[in-house]
């Protein structure tokens, strides 16, 4: 995508400062309201369609008259079934080359992910797929056992950063009581025990 591309899109942030009302209460409450469906965002920016940006200006407009033009203004809008251009259109298509397909054109070649990323992506896909007992399970079994485990595993079954248990000595969490014991190498030895 290029700047050709954006010719029909205005950049969310310039909308908001340009109609003053917070980035949170935009998202979370103006784009639902107005049946906006979630930004294109480029490189790292967010941005609607014209019609779009038009629709959210008059919105803007009626604001300050209250609740009652407010809801008049959405009850209308909703009853002519007036929905953002890119609503009515479908999701657009980024190509291998960045362009832009609008809908009703062919596209040529749908992006693929990269190889790179796919091992990333099945990494997070296991990640979020995980037992969420996992972690207790894990604890238990090195009570159990009796084993030692250096500060960044621990914090780690945790759910910590390895330096909130830095100036600990004991620590208690999900059931456990994990003693600081001695050095071993560059980490603390902790032993962990059931409550």
């Amino acid at each position: 995508m290029n700047s050709a591309s954006l010719a029909n899109y205005v950049q969310v942030s310039k909308l908001i400062d340009e109609i003053g009302v917070g980035k949170t209460t935009f998202y979370t409450r103006w784009l639902p309201d107005l049946r906006i469906k979630k930004p294109l965002k480029f490189r790292g920016r967010s941005y609607v369609s014209d019609s779009e940006a038009r629709l959210v200006r008059e919105f803007a407009a009626v604001h300050p008259q209250g609740e009652q033009a407010i809801a008049a203004f959405l009850k209308r809008l909703h009853e002519q079934g007036e929905q953002s251009e890119r609503s009515e259109q479908g999701a657009i298509a980024l190509t291998s080359d960045m362009g832009v397909i609008e809908q009703g054109e062919q596209p040529t070649q749908l992006l693929e992910p990269p190889a790179w990323l796919l091992p990333l992506m099945q990494m997070l896909s296991d990640r979020f797929q995980q037992d969420p007992l996992a972690n207790l399970r894990s604890l238990q079994e090195v009570s159990e056992a009796g084993w030692e485990l250096p500060t960044s595993k621990l914090a780690s079954l945790l759910e910590l950063h390895p330096k909130s248990l830095g100036g600990m000595r004991t620590y208690r969490k999900f059931g456990f009581t994990c003693t600081k014991l001695s050095r071993q190498g560059r980490e603390a030895a902790w032993k962990v025990e059931r409550v």
